[in-house]
């Protein structure tokens, strides 16, 4: 059994600690808030990852600090990883030793060493998996680090250009809109009005025409008439003149050539006048028509110029329409290149990985699911599946039953790591370590009574109140503590 151990001095709540992590694959940190509880699997984080995250680590009153662990690497072996630290530099120092006692100062080395490891907890996670824009952090931050290179750069190309034709497929959408209203068909019987157009000015020039015509053909019969009336008056005169010029024999012969003359005449006018009307209609009739054609005109003429202007319309809208499909297309062709490269990269079995959505195992990340506990261990499982350092941090035990915690305790076993969760044990004043080997041992919280330390002030003994098999001595874990 390899001994792994945790060691702090004036981190932050942990004054002088020190944790034996060798026995089991679970532990659970309990105690009441405010004590040390996160900042022991916090120290732990920085530790692994060669990373600070605390920036004044220092506990109060002190001026310097460190903390260390033995921790297993990718490679098998064991490694010493220590992180020195003052008051004037919270970041401090990390340095790791190998089995033979050499140091290794770049952390680029000791990360390499100790395997990848993810700043962010199974509560983090499960937050951020139920937004959108958590569960795109995740994809870009944690899943797209198990990538290659290659494959980044692809999706990052196919993004931005499924973002370009995203913004002009929303733009042509929106002038697609506004265009839309435009779009006002004209029914079978105004195009037929505008059909009738052409014929409609034709019959107004030609019945305007034959209108001029009829008024003009008014006008002659008015000074034909007034003609006749004169001719009537002159032949009376001259009949008057020639009854003392001639004599009767030839008076008669003369008042009937004029008379015979006036018939012929007004026989004539009135034969060219009735020709003419045949020809023509009233002048009331073309009137009319004149005033049926022009109401065909005018309709005709705003049907026409809406036809015109819809098809102006239709044209933009088909254009943008157009460009509209093409860059869905350009969206769907990159979103689907997008899928394949998830598919064929070496992303965990089971992950899928789709837009902003992604799923493992069938659980579905992006909708709301019905246990918090379900989900967290299949978070659980894919972080372990992950990163290959060894440790995962579960968060709050209190939502693990014991059929989760039998699972949790598959899921350390299978993938090799060490998995820690906290619980608020409200009257216990110390940090105490839980070790989680059989689940079956466990006692519900609920039967067991929690001891009082909270009136003498003491440090809480890590050894629990019956026994276990093997006494595991001062600051090892309890095994049989309940959750």
């Amino acid at each position: 059994m390899k001994e792994i151990i945790l060691e702090f001095k004036n981190y932050k709540l942990l004054k002088n600690e020190k944790f034996d992590l060798s026995n089991y694959m679970v532990y659970c940190f309990e105690g009441r808030n405010g004590i040390g509880k996160s900042s022991a699997i916090t120290g732990l984080e920085e530790l692994i990852s060669a990373m600070a995250f605390t920036v004044q680590p220092v506990t109060g009153g002190e001026k310097e600090g460190w903390k260390k662990v033995i921790w297993e690497g990718v490679d098998g072996k064991l490694y010493t990883i220590e992180h020195t630290f003052d008051v004037k530099n919270g970041k401090g120092k990390f340095v790791a030793y190998n089995d033979k006692a050499e140091q290794i100062t770049s952390v680029t080395k000791i990360r390499e060493l100790l395997g990848t490891y993810s700043r962010i907890t199974v509560d983090q996670f499960f937050e951020k998996a139920n937004t959108a824009p958590g569960r795109r952090e995740l994809i870009n931050n944690f899943f797209n680090k198990i990538l290659t290179n290659e494959e980044r750069t692809e999706i990052q190309t196919c993004k931005a250009y499924a973002e370009k034709a995203y913004d002009e497929r929303t733009e042509y959408g929106r002038t697609m809109k506004i265009i839309e209203p435009m779009l006002i068909e004209l029914t079978d019987e105004q195009l037929k009005t505008v059909d009738r157009l052409p014929e409609a000015r034709e019959k107004v020039k030609l019945r305007r025409e034959q209108l001029n015509q009829r008024r003009e053909l008014k006008r002659d019969f008015e000074s034909i008439n007034h003609d006749i009336e004169d001719l009537k008056h002159n032949i009376l005169l001259i009949k008057e003149i020639g009854k003392t010029w001639f004599p009767d024999d030839t008076y008669q012969k003369w008042d009937k050539i004029l008379t015979d003359t006036e018939n012929t005449f007004i026989i004539f006018s009135k034969n060219y006048k009735e020709k003419k009307e045949t020809d023509l209609p009233s002048e009331e009739d073309l009137t009319n028509m004149i005033l049926r054609a022009e109401k065909i005109i005018e309709e005709g003429s705003v049907f026409h110029a809406r036809q015109s202007q819809y098809l102006v319309n239709k044209e933009k809208y088909d254009h943008f329409k157009e460009r509209y499909n093409e860059a869905e297309e350009i969206i769907n062709t990159k979103r689907a290149r997008i899928k394949e490269i998830y598919v064929n990269s070496k992303l965990p079995a089971g992950i899928t990985i789709e837009d902003d959505g992604f799923s493992f195992h069938g659980y579905d990340f992006s909708k709301e699911q019905v246990s918090e506990s379900e989900a967290k261990l299949a978070i659980a499982e894919l972080m372990c599946q992950i990163d290959t350092a060894g440790l995962i941090v579960l968060g709050n035990a209190a939502i693990f039953g014991k059929e989760r915690m039998e699972q949790i305790c598959e899921i350390a076993k299978k993938y090799n790591k060490k998995v820690f969760l906290e619980r608020v044990v409200d009257d216990l004043d110390e940090v105490r370590l839980v070790g989680i080997v059989d689940v079956t041992d466990i006692k519900e919280s609920s039967k067991t009574k929690e001891p009082n330390n909270k009136k003498n002030g003491k440090k809480q003994k890590t050894e629990p109140e019956t026994k276990p098999k093997t006494d595991p001595g001062p600051n090892k874990p309890v095994e049989d503590e309940p959750l």
